[in-house]
């Protein structure tokens, strides 16, 4: 809902070919008082998997996510990216930015599930390829400026890293309030640290490489406040009895 109208996306069938049909990705405004249609418009070339997942309203420009066709019709193969469209409050296109995390030429249907806008102006947004199965399916998430532009993916889950003595499990993944730390011997046995030894710590460093958090392990179970931190990508540096893990992590509000 926005100044009284309410705003819907998704997709427009406009064939049935193959059974599940094509479409197009759709956009529409109705008035809250009445239901009378405002604004109805498609964009893309008609395929199939086309749609719009969510939406995020401003004052001068609507932003949606979801999936699109990469490919310019049917016959040239499968082939779908994530999908950030910025359009008018009248409907017209602004600009388009498409994301891809995986390569090859067979469709795993990747797709933005949701958009969240930052303090900072730009978004994050989150999504997965619908298609693919474990252990490559993971979710992730794009951290972008106001226009849709990022650096790229971070595929996101729960973490687990390890090396020759240790395995560190870090959830969730992205985190907003706090951040789970697990921390075993890789003989699922806890973890033998030194709880009294500065050098078995936790750091959190900024893309800038400032540590913004550092906290000293206490036992196999760890819990980090990260309430305070902005969202955005951060990178995290386990010191464990003088070897070093490191992770990225995602931070969303």
């Amino acid at each position: 809902m926005f100044n009284n109208e309410i705003y819907l996306c998704g997709s427009l069938k406009v064939s049935t070919i193959l059974g599940s049909g094509e479409f197009k990705l759709a956009f529409a405004k109705y008035q809250n008082s009445n239901g009378s249609l405002v604004v109805s418009k498609n964009y893309c070339n008609a395929f199939l998997g086309n749609q719009f997942n969510s939406m995020h309203i401003k004052n001068n420009s609507v932003f949606l996510t979801g999936a699109v066709s990469t490919q310019t019709n049917l016959y040239n193969g499968y082939r779908h990216a994530d999908i950030f469209f910025k359009i008018k409050h009248n409907g017209d296109s602004t600009s388009m930015k498409l994301y891809n995390h995986f390569t090859g030429n067979s469709d795993n249907l990747e797709m933005f599930f949701d958009i969240k806008e930052c303090n900072d102006g730009g978004f994050i947004m989150g999504g997965a390829p619908v298609y693919v199965t474990a252990p490559q399916s993971q979710n992730w998430v794009v951290k972008t400026d106001s226009n849709g532009v990022g650096p790229g993916m971070v595929t996101v889950s729960i973490k687990e890293f390890t090396n020759t003595n240790f395995k560190l499990t870090i959830y969730p993944v992205p985190a907003k309030d706090v951040l789970n730390i697990e921390l075993l011997t890789n003989n699922n046995a806890v973890g033998s640290i030194e709880a009294t030894e500065s050098k078995n710590t936790i750091e959190i460093i900024n893309i800038f490489g400032q540590v913004i958090n550092s906290v000293q392990l206490s036992a196999a179970n760890n819990i980090i406040n990260v309430n305070g931190l902005k969202a955005g990508v951060y990178f995290l540096h386990a010191t464990i009895n003088n070897e070093v893990l490191k992770q990225k992590i995602i931070i969303e509000k």
